[in-house]
């Protein structure tokens, strides 16, 4: 993600994204950088090419046990259908792959017609907690646009 908005003149430092573990890392940073400049939202349909989306308890990161893992996880925006699924770039277990997101389907993998709509962003494992969401609608936060007139101005510094 880093690499894709540094091509597009959007650099972002390791000082503006270094945080410790416990409060979430990068994925983390990112979201209250992008928080601070009142770019997150929610509605599918308002989504560009480009912009994050965040979701928690995609993995255990605290090995508790427990679902109470914010921020684990940020994908890059492709487009949206009509329906409003929304297709992302994301890296995953499996390397760069295309996901989707549909938050008006929160329970279904797949249409009536077959067409995904919502991806496995968690994997299932034995030993998850009771409870445990795994499709994408299920732990979805916020999508996320950078404004890069707040860039130009100086107001958000990525150097």
């Amino acid at each position: 993600m880093q690499a894709v908005y540094a091509s597009s003149g959007l650099p972002f430092s390791n000082r503006l994204l270094a945080l410790p573990a416990s409060d979430g890392g990068a994925t983390a940073s990112i979201f209250r950088l992008i928080q601070s400049s009142g770019q997150l939202y929610h509605d599918p349909f308002l989504v560009l090419p480009g912009d994050l989306i965040f979701w928690d308890n995609t993995y255990d990161r605290n090995r508790n046990g427990r679902l109470d893992d914010r921020l684990t996880h940020v994908a890059i925006a492709e487009r949206v259908d009509a329906d409003g699924t929304v297709h992302y770039l994301h890296r995953g277990s499996r390397g760069v792959t295309v996901g989707y997101l549909n938050l008006a389907r929160p329970e279904q993998q797949r249409d009536e017609t077959g067409k995904p709509v919502n991806s496995g962003i968690r994997q299932r494992r034995s030993g998850d907690p009771p409870g445990a969401r795994y499709l994408a609608s299920q732990l979805f936060v916020a999508f996320g646009r950078f404004d890069p007139a707040l860039w130009a101005t100086g107001e958000v510094s990525g150097k």
